[in-house]
């Protein structure tokens, strides 16, 4: 989960201060740096503008890229969620075209080719493919 701390950590690394270095000029003990960086604890207003101040950032950049950074975990829970139903619909026909996971050739697609062959793709609602078998054309 995304907190304070996790983004305090990343501005130290990103202007290359070593815990210790930037609990030395923020004025806070580096273990206590540490366990905020972790989120084993939650520091005070004072000790993030301390912190704040020794990364040349200001607590309100800090906070917003947090919330930021929050929204956009969030999103990605929510798109993967949303596409769930489609990567299942995927895996589905590619067992159908590709036979089962249980088959432990290494050369899979020499094994199966033409597997696919006779099989029509059908567009379903919502945007979903799927297969079906030709209908065999008496002549």
């Amino acid at each position: 989960m995304i907190n304070v701390g996790t983004t305090l950590k990343s501005l130290r690394e990103e202007r290359g201060y070593t815990v210790r270095q930037l609990a030395e000029k923020a004025q806070v003990q580096s273990s206590h740096l540490s366990n905020i960086e972790n989120g084993k604890r939650s520091p005070g207003l004072d000790v993030i503008d301390r912190i704040c101040n020794a990364l040349g950032a200001s607590v309100t950049q800090v906070l917003v890229k947090t919330d930021m950074e929050k929204e956009l975990a969030l999103g990605k829970r929510k798109l993967l969620k949303d596409l769930m139903p489609y990567f299942r619909k995927i895996d589905s026909v590619a067992k159908q075209i590709y036979g089962s996971e249980d088959d432990d050739s290494d050369d899979r697609d020499d094994q199966n080719k033409g597997q696919g062959e006779g099989l029509t793709p059908i567009i379903l609602g919502g945007g979903m493919i799927d297969y079906e078998p030709l209908k065999q054309q008496n002549q």
